[in-house]
């Protein structure tokens, strides 16, 4: 069960995060300290400046979903909450320093 969640995490977080939350809430309540740990690592990478840069069609939305979905996990996983808010606040600091190389709106969109 933990690979499923793991594995489905670096497949569909490119895309969007739901199958990630509706698939990992279910292995939160029965999980051990270990799962939470590699759950944590897995979203460690995945919010990687350098991974979204190469892997996202749109970094700065990329960053924003998964910015929610590590603060989700912050209110689901409170020992750890510390660790997903600094990860989502590296996903926040990545996507404002992105837009702040934009001179225009044009160059937004």
């Amino acid at each position: 069960m933990l690979y499923s969640c793991t594995h489905t995490a670096s497949a569909t977080v490119g895309v969007k995060g739901l199958n990630v939350d509706l698939e990992c809430r279910i292995l939160v309540q029965g999980q051990s300290l270990t799962d939470a740990k590699v759950r944590i690592s897995a979203y460690r990478a995945l919010s990687s400046p350098a991974y979204m840069s190469q892997t996202a069609q749109d970094p700065i939305l990329e960053a924003f979903e998964l910015y929610k979905e590590l603060y989700d996990w912050s209110i689901y996983e409170p020992e750890f909450m510390t660790e997903y808010l600094e990860l989502a606040k590296k996903c926040s600091d990545y996507a404002v320093s992105l837009l702040s190389h934009c001179r225009r709106r044009e160059e937004v969109r």
